[in-house]
């Protein structure tokens, strides 16, 4: 329990694949940049109050963060974050689980492109920018 709290607690860092860009994700919805190596950080809206454990950015404008309670956000132009619809959950019996996962990993090839992880690894990825979610083996 207590690497959990720790993750929850602790920023996680991540950069476009050129480095120019540092975004680090954290609890409460935390979403902050940085263009100097982190020398300093600004913050940015999430519209969220999950805390976002994971993050990905295929580029300096594009990238997605993800979190606890099935929260999915993404930023198509480095500043702006919207929320994205997570995969809908359906249980063997046929009905809707109540409560999303928490997702630990997220990747993202682009800003349509992404492939998300649960806490008990499941595997989702998407190509329409989050409409659709499709189970990965």
């Amino acid at each position: 329990m207590q690497a959990l709290a720790r993750i929850a607690t602790s920023p996680i860092e991540f950069a476009s694949p050129d480095r120019s860009v540092l975004w680090r994700v954290g609890p409460a919805g935390l979403i902050e940049s940085s263009r100097d190596q982190g020398k300093s950080w600004h913050p940015q809206a999430s519209g969220v109050t999950a805390d976002l454990l994971a993050g990905a950015a295929p580029s300096a404008k594009i990238a997605w963060a993800a979190g606890r309670g099935g929260i999915i956000v993404r930023t198509e132009d480095g500043e702006h974050w919207q929320r994205v619809m997570p995969p809908s959950f359906v249980n063997a019996a046929g009905a809707q689980n109540v409560a999303p996962p928490d997702w630990i990993s997220i990747e993202a090839g682009d800003e349509l492109q992404a492939t998300i992880v649960s806490r008990d690894l499941h595997r989702y990825a998407t190509a329409d920018g989050g409409r659709t979610w499709v189970q990965q083996p």
